[in-house]
């Protein structure tokens, strides 16, 4: 979340490391108390993911295979916490919940 991003649209979107067989499947009732989920996608094929092919174990914690994505992201909007921060005049951690999530990766 440290990197999510706020459009102008109002969608806050982020790239997220889930080791879930279903992206999301453990965070997604934290999540949901706090952003309506309109998409939800793997980063790449998991054809290419080595953790879940089972050729390297945790394989995600030291891949990079979502850099090119996040970079992207970086691109677009603003960061969200801050934005929250300076629309409550308040610290980010006592920031209302935002309405809106967009959590959208690469095909």
């Amino acid at each position: 979340m440290e990197e999510a991003r706020l459009e102008e649209n109002g969608r806050v979107s982020w790239v997220e490391v889930c080791y879930c067989p279903t992206p999301l499947q453990e965070e997604r009732p934290y999540w949901e108390e706090y952003f309506q989920l309109e998409r939800i996608k793997d980063a790449h094929s998991r054809r290419r993911c080595k953790d879940w092919t089972g050729s390297e174990a945790w394989a995600c914690s030291e891949c990079d295979c979502t850099a090119r994505l996040e970079a992207l992201m970086q691109t677009r909007g603003k960061p969200s916490l801050l934005e929250l921060q300076k629309q409550h005049n308040s610290p980010v951690e006592e920031t209302c919940k935002p309405a809106v999530y967009d959590n959208w990766h690469e095909p």
